[in-house]
């Protein structure tokens, strides 16, 4: 067979290929939809006309082929024209394929879709399949992060996250008042740049020790621009550092002021045992 003869006899190849091609169609796990413009006088797109779906399509539409065939794609899914009419007409209009994710709703609730949709001649075809499984891990993923972002924002202790360039990606309300910046000055800097009392010094050795290690720190910090003292851990992340800030300020002050008592009294205990001996130092001898 020469390299430009046709696989199929001459007089019907394009017929054989079209049964080849809704044969495969009819194995297809994704669904398959095939659409005739439907134009008014003018020649606008008014809507579009149901050729042919496949029995995946069948199954996730929940329509059946033989009852949608030549009607109207208003008539079948009236529900659907925000969603789909204007992609498909865009698609035929600027015989520019597209993908979409669109949400559409029949007897057996709402469900998400990705389809792709590709111009043909005055029409196109759409292939998709669901992406509910998708969908609802996103949404609980969103839920999972809102729901720890509300416990970071409300935690005492003052929370903020720093990226691979060690610049504030996410600060708490705790962080900001104990760090005494407001959020919007914080984010996207660079933490050496807003602290630059602490860099090159011991504090930072043991930053970049914990990010490269990749390993829990403990540290303590006296931030005098803020006058505060802190106990910071720091968490290393595969994309930066998690930094919580625990205020030990007036436990510190609270030690220091015990401190100071106890070797107040300590001192006058002493003295008053000196003044004691000189005192009895003082007293003449008994007489034999």
């Amino acid at each position: 067979m020469s390299a430009s003869a046709s696989p199929f006899p001459p007089e019907d190849g394009l017929a054989a290929l079209a049964r080849t091609f809704q044969a495969l169609e009819e194995h297809n796990p994704d669904g398959f939809m095939a659409f005739r413009a439907l134009r008014d006088a003018a020649g606008r797109i008014e809507d579009f006309t149901f050729l042919y779906m496949n029995p995946a399509a069948e199954r996730l539409s929940g329509r059946l082929n033989a009852a949608c065939q030549g009607r109207r794609l208003d008539d079948v899914a009236p529900g659907s024209r925000a969603q789909l009419f204007e992609t498909q007409k865009r698609v035929v209009e600027t015989q520019t394929a597209t993908q979409t994710d669109f949400e559409y709703q029949n007897e057996f609730g709402k469900r998400w879709y990705r389809a792709v949709n590709v111009p043909c001649g005055d029409g196109l075809i759409t292939r998709f399949h669901s992406i509910c499984a998708q969908k609802q891990a996103e949404q609980s993923l969103k839920e999972s992060h809102a729901e720890l972002a509300a416990v970071l924002e409300n935690t005492y202790d003052g929370f903020c996250i720093l990226d691979a360039d060690w610049r504030f990606t996410l600060v708490n309300k705790r962080a900001e008042k104990l760090l005494r910046h407001a959020r919007a000055s914080l984010l996207g800097h660079c933490f050496w740049d807003v602290f630059p009392e602490l860099a090159g010094a011991e504090t930072q050795r043991s930053f970049f020790e914990a990010g490269r290690l990749k390993v829990n720190r403990n540290l303590r910090l006296v931030l005098a621009t803020v006058g505060r003292t802190f106990e910071v851990r720091l968490c290393p992340t595969p994309r930066g550092m998690c930094c919580y800030w625990h205020d030990v300020t007036a436990r510190d002050d609270a030690q220091a002021a015990l401190h100071r008592e106890t070797t107040a009294r300590q001192a006058a205990e002493q003295a008053l045992e000196e003044e004691k001996k000189r005192v009895l130092s003082l007293r003449p001898p008994k007489s034999a």
